[in-house]
């Protein structure tokens, strides 16, 4: 599998993983006042990052930006149908939780109430993650904050995710500059085509 825009377009997700997304994220895109199709192409987002933890034989997570859980609980289903010791490791300023989603996935997700610093120092140093998904704070300087707390944890064959990859944002112009650093990126527009704004995330493959 290529994950390019043709894979996520063409994308068949699982029930068991919509369902993730509908008790954790639906409510929220339609209050935003999301058409039927837009919110479709977005629920794309966790199973297709499932799969490309799965093509790269991902043993641990990092997220940043837990809000309600949808990625990080369907990171957590990814281990749990694998019956692995992996976790995914996430972290927020504010605790929003599916608390049934949490009840699930106890022994797959550990939580953390902080940002990345806290988080990267309740990870021992012997645990190397192989995928970070990004998606916490938006402004200027707040990913490469990221990327230097938790960047000591990285595997060798590691996989780095940027989310709201686009031009509202203040990260825009330092995932830009990610982007034409690294040899081995793509980026993958969430949104349906016929939503008013991009919903780009960035993939880059490699060590920061």
């Amino acid at each position: 599998m290529f994950f390019n825009q043709d894979s996520y377009d063409q994308l068949q997700v699982p029930q068991e993983y919509r369902d993730i997304f509908n008790e954790t994220s639906l409510k929220i895109q339609q209050q935003k006042g999301l058409t039927e199709e837009q919110i479709s192409a977005i629920q794309k987002r966790g199973y297709f990052l499932v799969k490309l933890a799965q093509q790269a034989n991902v043993k641990n997570i990092v997220e940043v930006g837990t809000a309600q859980g949808y990625q990080f609980y369907t990171f957590g289903k990814y281990f749990k149908d694998l019956e692995s010791t992996g976790i995914v490791y996430s972290c927020d300023l504010r605790d929003v939780r599916n608390e049934r989603m949490n009840s699930l996935f106890l022994k797959e997700c550990f939580y953390v109430n902080g940002n990345s610093e806290k988080l990267s120092n309740s990870i021992s140093s012997k645990t190397k993650i192989d995928m970070f998904f990004i998606d916490g704070a938006h402004q200027k300087g707040d990913v490469l904050s990221d990327i230097e707390n938790l960047k000591h944890l990285q595997s060798d064959n590691c996989i780095w995710v940027f989310d709201d990859y686009d031009e509202r944002f203040g990260i825009y112009e330092e995932l830009k500059l990610l982007e034409e650093k690294h040899p081995n990126t793509s980026v993958v527009n969430q949104a349906h085509k016929k939503a008013k704004y991009s919903n780009n995330m960035l993939i880059v493959w490699g060590k920061m």
